[in-house]
């Protein structure tokens, strides 16, 4: 419902601007020039932590996807969403430059069998000079009352090792985080990051 404003009308009160907030459907963000309201407006927004390294020994190249720590310091999680219903999947998408494919990931002991285990992902937006690898996550979430987020319980743990080749450094890299909450994705890239 969008309230059309005519004549007088527009000396808009802050009653007036409550009761029309409270008819609007809880999607997104909701555009209004209210800072008493703003914040509690804010829309879905999807976050996370999760450590990427390489390191290099003579001729081989050892690539590490590490989100072993325990929330909040790490795990992937959508912010300023209700209690109900729970985020149904989450993707976490590392670009790597594709000087460094083929890479292949293996499940490295800790990591949790919720996460599959990342490969070549040509579905995702791609990025000119590298290679995606997606891993899908289909456990159970928990939920940070407090904060109004939904957090993964399980942890990513890879590792890919290229070995006989010259090591790549330094190794750049862009992730991306989707999170699917009632049939809708939000997502966030970051980068690009130098890995150390």
């Amino acid at each position: 419902m969008v309230d059309q404003i005519h004549g007088d009308d527009r000396a808009m009160t802050r009653r007036r601007l409550m009761r029309g907030v409270a008819w609007a459907v809880p999607t997104l963000a909701v555009s209004v020039a209210a800072p008493a309201v703003a914040a509690s407006q804010l829309g879905p927004e999807v976050g996370g932590s999760t450590q990427f390294q390489s390191s290099c020994s003579g001729t081989t190249q050892t690539l590490t996807i590490n989100g072993t720590g325990s929330y909040p310091s790490q795990g992937t999680w959508i912010s300023n969403v209700p209690s109900a219903p729970a985020p149904t999947s989450a993707t976490l998408t590392a670009y790597y430059p594709t000087d460094l494919a083929p890479l292949t990931w293996t499940r490295l002991g800790t990591g949790s069998p919720a996460w599959t285990v990342p490969v070549v992902d040509t579905s995702v937006a791609q990025i000119s000079g590298y290679t995606a690898y997606s891993s899908t996550y289909s456990g159970a979430w928990t939920y940070d009352t407090p904060n109004r987020r939904f957090y993964n319980a399980a942890r990513p743990h890879f590792q890919a090792v290229r070995s006989g080749r010259t090591c790549v450094t330094p190794v750049t890299i862009y992730v991306q985080r989707q999170v699917t909450l009632s049939g809708q994705a939000y997502s966030v890239r970051r980068g690009p990051s130098t890995l150390s």
